[in-house]
């Protein structure tokens, strides 16, 4: 019998939240709310990845392999992308924080730059870091 992966097994978003220096395994993204830069010195965009487990209503088994999937940007505009291209660029945000930022993204003029749809080798470009100040 599959049974799909606990919500309590999920938590590494929830303790990246309390601990900013929580060490992330580049080939593992993990479900939660994010944020990233679509470019250098870009407006931070929201980013949502989630853990799709497909179970059978009157068992709870998992009738499917579960699979990550990652929304860039908005839900009504934004991004389907591969999870593992966009990890390491992702920094966790409060689910509130996300939901504002989606907000702040569908209702800014300034924002319309991040609806562009963007080719798949934009978002392969692996690894950045993020400047640190001070």
């Amino acid at each position: 019998m599959r049974r799909p992966t606990p919500q309590a097994g999920l938590g590494w978003h929830a303790a990246a939240l309390r601990d900013g220096r929580l060490p992330r395994h580049e080939d593992e993204p993990q479900p939660g709310t994010y944020r990233m830069r679509l470019v250098a010195g870009g407006p931070w965009v929201p980013v949502l990845i989630w853990l799709d487990q497909p179970t059978d209503p009157e068992t709870g088994e998992l009738v499917a392999p579960e699979t990550l999937h990652a929304l860039v940007g908005s839900p009504e505009r934004g991004e389907r992308v591969d999870p593992a291209r966009i990890w390491t660029r992702c920094r966790p945000i409060p689910r509130e924080a996300w939901e504002a930022l989606v907000a702040l993204v569908a209702s800014s003029p300034a924002m319309e730059a991040t609806h562009v749809r963007l080719p798949a080798e934009a978002l392969a470009l692996g690894p950045r870091r993020e400047p640190r100040h001070g």
